[in-house]
């Protein structure tokens, strides 16, 4: 049962259509399968990158991007400490598809931009606060290790 799109921006519906259109095309899924309450293992981890992406670079709010979802916002924010977790752990599998998601969506996002100046300043400043995001997830586990003495 999809939601429509009530009370949502139309930069989120905007972005979160352009990414679950890659993620759907790539991975031969049915089209919304990643709104629906499907939970299995690989639906959960396309939707942690799917938020991850939205939420580094596009700037997108977690309340925005749940609703979008039809998530509550914890749930998103379980996703992204999912998505870190997989990630920084090295699982191969995640990270492959992580990868071939977001090249897929950064093609889709310069198609759609017409890659002007403007765009590439704006991917700079993209890259730069997910290096920021990337570096707060490893100030957090890094304490986490030394709170729980885990060498």
């Amino acid at each position: 049962m999809r939601k429509k799109f009530e009370n949502i921006p139309p930069e989120t519906i905007m972005y979160g259509s352009l990414i679950t259109d890659v993620c759907e095309r790539l991975f031969n899924l049915p089209e919304g399968i990643l709104r629906e309450p499907n939970r299995t293992h690989d639906l959960v981890s396309l939707r942690a990158a799917c938020y991850f992406l939205l939420h580094t670079t596009n700037n997108l709010k977690i309340t925005n991007i749940s609703s979008f979802f039809n998530r509550d916002h914890a749930s998103v924010i379980h996703g992204l400490n999912n998505h870190h977790r997989l990630y920084l752990d090295n699982h191969r599998k995640y990270r492959k598809r992580f990868k071939e998601i977001e090249t897929s969506y950064q093609i889709k996002l310069s198609e759609k931009d017409d890659i002007d100046d403007d765009s590439l300043i704006k991917q700079v400043l993209r890259i730069d606060k997910t290096i920021e995001e990337l570096n707060k997830t490893k100030n957090f586990l890094m304490k986490q290790c030394v709170t729980q003495k885990v060498y």
